[in-house]
């Protein structure tokens, strides 16, 4: 994840906070998580997703992870009473390095995140046992990242499907996404 890191991961941080803030608002209202219930953010980026979830959901409590020192300080300096307060954890990690222990989660956001989280049977089998029974997980992914990681939007999310439903998840789904112009893919199971 050096891309995300020092100057340019800063540089990166600001054009996502822009760009991604459409596919972000449209990944939380469909998970919309209820009162009490702990979420997961898989490559919260620099923060704007969690921002939204906090403002929009009061009672949930998050736990978000990304690999990149930047973001990590841009989300903490972006969500600092949250932080405070302790509804908000931040995780400087990957999805391979969290243990079962730090669930379990009622629900599990990736927004343009999910395709860099190889190899996507391991991070499938991970969730699974990060996940509460009848978690959701709802991922949004621009299609040319789909493309870059799959050759075709269609191979990536027959990839995912495949890993999510070998890993235990039920009712996998994929649809184009209304962020981006449709140009994003959803993909959702529980």
């Amino acid at each position: 994840m050096a891309m995300f890191d020092g100057l340019s991961g800063m540089i990166v941080g600001r054009i996502m906070a822009r760009m991604n803030e459409p596919a972000e608002r449209e990944a939380v209202d469909l998970l919309a998580p209820i009162a009490g219930q702990h979420v997961l953010v898989i490559g919260f980026g620099p923060g704007i997703g969690l921002q939204y979830l906090l403002n929009t959901r009061p009672q949930v409590a998050l736990c978000g992870i990304d690999p990149s020192a930047v973001m990590v300080k841009a989300a903490a300096k972006l969500n600092r009473s949250a932080l405070e307060s302790g509804r908000l954890r931040l995780v400087q990690c990957g999805i391979a390095e969290l243990t079962p222990d730090n669930g379990p989660f009622e629900g599990a956001l990736a927004v343009n995140a999910i395709q860099m989280c190889e190899p996507v049977d391991h991070t499938a089998r991970q969730l699974r046992a990060l996940l509460a029974p009848g978690a959701r997980l709802i991922t949004i992914t621009h299609d040319w990242a789909m493309k870059k990681q799959a050759g075709s939007v269609a191979n990536f999310v027959a990839r995912l499907g495949d890993a999510l439903t070998k890993a235990g998840f039920s009712q996998v789904e994929s649809r184009a996404a209304i962020a981006e112009k449709g140009r994003a893919i959803i993909v959702e199971c529980r």
